[in-house]
């Protein structure tokens, strides 16, 4: 399954996807660079947000797609790295590395592969704000 999905006001054929794979094959286009999330409440039990390949420099990203880490329902007390939810806390990260030669958006940083563990007790309320670049490269860097 994939998802994607389309920014409003913005005229665009192509939806807005972070898969290099699915951008170098034109099926949609790269623009989510910064996600803010904030927890709006305290969970009782569970509901982290998991980074599983945070700080590995050893992960390789076809072994992990094939095995069954990345089913965060069952595998997330594996992440590297655990988001406890408590209200008010905000977590910040990027999507993409800089491209050196171009400086614009480059590669997907696979650290900033994430989800969300069950909730095991209570609820959890988050609120995302995320950063895209426009659908123009030369308008984002003339305000880089």
């Amino acid at each position: 399954m994939s998802v994607s999905h389309i920014d409003s006001g913005q005229d665009t054929s192509l939806p807005c996807c972070h898969l290099i794979e699915l951008i170098e094959s034109n099926r949609c286009r790269l623009c989510r660079f910064v996600t803010v999330m904030a927890y709006l409440n305290d969970v009782e039990e569970g509901g982290e947000t998991a980074f599983p390949v945070a700080n590995n420099d050893t992960y390789n990203i076809h072994r992990l797609r094939r095995s069954t880490k990345m089913n965060l329902n069952r595998h997330c007390d594996d992440a590297n790295l655990m988001v406890k939810p408590e209200k008010g806390k905000v977590v910040i990260w990027y999507s993409h590395f800089i491209d050196e030669d171009s400086g614009w958006l480059g590669d997907v940083d696979p650290y900033s592969l994430h989800g969300g563990c069950p909730v095991v007790k209570g609820n959890k309320w988050i609120a995302n704000r995320w950063i895209n670049v426009s659908p123009d490269k030369e308008v984002d860097l003339k305000y880089t």
